[in-house]
């Protein structure tokens, strides 16, 4: 039986930009991935009015998907108002979320981070949360990285943090996020990100390592990680830039 996967994205691109690599390696293994986008996309461009791309946001995803080979299930909640809608209707979006679940039985479970920037990000971070706590079974919980730096201090609260090398799927983690054309246009995403992951892959390593680019999960419920099956990854929870955390503030 495939192992499964399920990842909750708050806006059409932010699988691709924080885990794209790592989806595609653990769908390289075999892995069935599933993903839920909770919001419209309505109010992401200063150019186009909210009706309009809502419109081009669900056909930049859906040839995104068609790329990857995967599912996805839209909730359509207003973009830019999840968390002011969470303190309102809690209940009603978790029942979303916990169907879905319940439904799909993923063996992993990927989030964006508990203490990322943006507040649809933060506000998915928790329904999910909350929404798998009432599960009858147990996946490993864990959260990408797309609006923060990687998991260093504050309200994550991750228990481990994982580095995934993904220079060998790169070209293919830029070309499905270019597919959101209308994102390229307005934020020069596909420019970031080949920064931004190379910057983890220094970050995470040793200075005469030769790591390529790389991204960075961090794991909530770490006595669950024998579930990344086949994914390949490091423990870098007590490193940084080549050195233990705990020796970083020693010069």
């Amino acid at each position: 039986m495939k192992m499964k996967a399920l990842v909750f994205e708050p806006h059409d691109d932010d699988l691709i930009i924080g885990m794209g690599g790592t989806a595609l390696k653990m769908m390289e293994n075999g892995w069935r991935f599933r993903t839920v986008q909770i919001t419209d996309g309505r109010h992401g461009s200063d150019e186009i009015e909210p009706e309009e791309l809502v419109e081009i946001r669900r056909e930049e995803k859906e040839k995104e998907i068609d790329y990857l080979g995967i599912d996805c299930d839209f909730l359509d909640y207003e973009d830019g108002s999840l968390w002011k809608q969470m303190q309102k209707n809690r209940g009603e979006i978790v029942s979303d979320i916990t169907q879905i679940l319940s439904e799909f039985e993923p063996d992993v479970v990927f989030m964006p981070a508990r203490n990322e920037g943006h507040p649809d990000h933060r506000a998915t971070n928790l329904l999910v949360s909350r929404a798998v706590h009432d599960l009858d079974f147990e996946p490993l919980n864990a959260s990408y990285i797309v609006w923060q730096m990687p998991f260093l201090e504050g309200e994550n609260l991750s228990s481990k943090v994982i580095r995934t090398e993904v220079e060998d799927v790169f070209g293919q983690k830029i070309e499905a996020l270019r597919l959101h054309e209308s994102q390229i246009e307005e934020g020069r995403y596909d420019e970031m990100v080949e920064n931004f992951n190379s910057f983890l892959g220094l970050l995470y390593s040793s200075y005469d390592d030769k790591i390529g680019r790389s991204e960075v999960l961090g794991i909530q419920n770490p006595e669950k990680m024998g579930k990344l099956e086949g994914l390949e990854f490091e423990d870098v929870s007590d490193m940084s830039h080549g050195r233990s955390t705990e020796d970083i503030g020693l010069e």
